[in-house]
């Protein structure tokens, strides 16, 4: 016989432990509040932030840019502004940018037509538009500034540079690096498109222009330094190879006194006359107002192939570039060397035996300028 409980007794047990309270806490502590337990839960996905849209009235009415100008830093001075030509359409790349050292940014002027104002910047910052573009079929990478990218977009006031008076222009800076490794002609491609409700067709327009390049890229080296290192003044001293050959110059003048020996370096044979030729290159006094820290004269050996005798502009241009390696070796030699000072600015013999005319372009500030250029935009050489 089977016996069973009652439930009635259990039941009550049950709800008696529900309904029980809380044990009380020790003297002088607090009771620990109840806590409800919660299973972990997955986490929410982040909502996609609300697409910018453009009011469809306003994006109806959006027509493409035109270019206003294209203008650069003049890179053989890096201070006068060039600006390309427009004859009847047809846009000119402006003789200033004929060179093969190239300015760092190139910048192209767009001009509104019956596209708000007010707009540009968030077309720039991607607010309610999308934009790309293209220069001779490759797509450019829009970056935050020049130094990301291959170009980046900012505005202008009107009144310069193409853009009209009382208007505010889009400005697309392209680096020289993308603009000078396409081809000439250049040809921009750009397009926008308002940004619109999923499952409408997006609102494109197109714009662009193409700019001529009327003659074939100059080497700069070969334009504007090269008959410098050909003058009497830079060559005759190169041809001083030997001590015999320095002897043989002066005519006797120098004796026992005055030494000419050869001395090795680690980039050669140097001639040196100890200090004891050309006074005012010894002093340093060539430039009045500028100090120069190699001021001994001396000559390089024929060892070291600078004899610029009967030598091309592409053989003189990369031995310069070998044996001056950096930006740094070059200026260091062509801004503190008395002796090219002595040959560009000067031109004085010593013991009163007269003044030789000095190389091109005849003072010593253009000529570091002129060699500046050259140096900080990569020493190009002719091809």
């Amino acid at each position: 016989m089977r016996v069973f409980l009652p439930a009635l007794p259990w039941l009550a047990l049950i709800v008696a432990g529900l309904c029980w309270p809380a044990l009380a806490a020790p003297p002088g502590e607090p009771a620990e509040p109840r806590r409800p337990i919660r299973l972990p839960s997955p986490a929410a996905e982040p909502k996609p932030a609300p697409e910018v849209l453009l009011a469809p009235e306003l994006a109806k009415t959006l027509l493409a840019f035109q270019l206003g100008g294209v203008w650069f830093i003049d890179p053989r001075n890096s201070k006068d502004v060039a600006q390309a030509s427009n004859h009847t359409g047809k846009w000119q790349w402006p003789p200033a940018g004929g060179y093969d050292i190239h300015p760092k940014l190139v910048h192209l002027v767009w001009d509104p037509v019956r596209f708000p104002q007010d707009e540009i910047a968030k077309l720039i910052a991607s607010s309610g538009y999308w934009m790309r573009f293209k220069l001779n079929g490759k797509t450019l990478a829009q970056g935050p500034n020049a130094s990301s990218g291959d170009f980046h977009a900012g505005t202008m006031q009107g009144g310069q540079y193409g853009c009209p008076q009382g208007t505010t222009c889009m400005v697309t800076s392209v680096l020289a690096a993308p603009w000078f490794s396409a081809a000439a002609p250049w040809t921009v491609d750009a397009t926008f498109a308002a940004k619109v409700k999923k499952g409408e067709e997006p609102l494109e327009r197109k714009f662009g222009a193409v700019i001529h390049r009327p003659m074939p890229e100059m080497s700069y080296f070969k334009t504007h330094l090269f008959q410098i290192f050909q003058h009497d003044r830079c060559k005759t001293c190169h041809t001083l190879g030997t001590a015999a050959a320095v002897q043989e110059r002066h005519g006797g003048i120098i004796g026992q006194e005055i030494s000419s020996t050869p001395a090795t370096t680690a980039e050669g044979t140097t001639i040196s006359c100890n200090s004891g030729c050309h006074w005012d290159v010894a002093l340093g006094q060539v430039v009045p107002g500028v100090e120069f820290h190699d001021v001994e004269w001396k000559s390089p050996g024929f060892d070291l192939g600078l004899d610029w005798r009967n030598k091309t502009p592409q053989y003189i241009c990369q031995k310069v570039n070998a044996t001056l390696p950096t930006p740094q070796a070059k200026k260091k030699h062509f801004h503190e060397d008395a002796r090219i000072a002595w040959a560009v600015h000067s031109g004085k013999l010593p013991l009163g035996r007269g003044t030789l005319p000095v190389a091109g372009p005849g003072d010593y500030f253009e000529f570091v300028q002129r060699v500046d250029a050259w140096i900080d935009h990569g020493s190009p050489c002719p091809k």
